[in-house]
C-alpha cells in the first residue's frame, strides 16, 4: 500500500479527515479543511466541486494517483471519491 494512503488510514482512525462530498464540504465551507483530495477516477462534476468548495480560500485540492475503490478500501468503505484532511500535519504528509 502506498504511503499517502497510509496517512488516509490513519487520519480516519484519529478522526481527522470527513470523509464522502457533503462532510468535505462543509468542512472547506467551514475554513476546517486543509487538504481536499479526489480520486483519480471520480467525476468531472466531482472535481469541479472540491475545486468550488475551497474557491477563494487558502485551502489546498489535489486529484490523487489513487481510484475511488483504492481510497476507499483504506477507510474501510467500498468506494471514496473526496475526502478532506482536517489536520494540517496529516495533509502535509500525505
Amino acid at each position: 500500500m502506498d504511503k499517502a494512503l497510509n496517512y488516509l488510514a490513519l487520519a480516519r482512525k484519529a478522526g481527522r479527515v470527513e470523509l464522502g462530498e457533503e462532510p468535505a464540504g462543509a468542512a472547506a465551507r467551514a475554513q476546517h479543511a486543509r487538504l481536499v483530495v479526489v480520486a483519480s477516477d471520480a467525476s468531472d462534476h466531482t472535481w469541479r466541486r472540491a475545486k468550488s468548495f475551497v474557491a477563494g480560500t487558502d485551502q489546498q485540492v489535489v486529484r490523487t494517483p489513487f481510484t475511488k475503490e483504492e481510497m476507499g478500501f483504506v477507510v474501510g468503505r467500498t468506494s471514496l471519491a473526496i475526502a478532506a484532511f482536517t489536520d494540517a500535519a496529516l495533509a502535509l504528509a500525505f
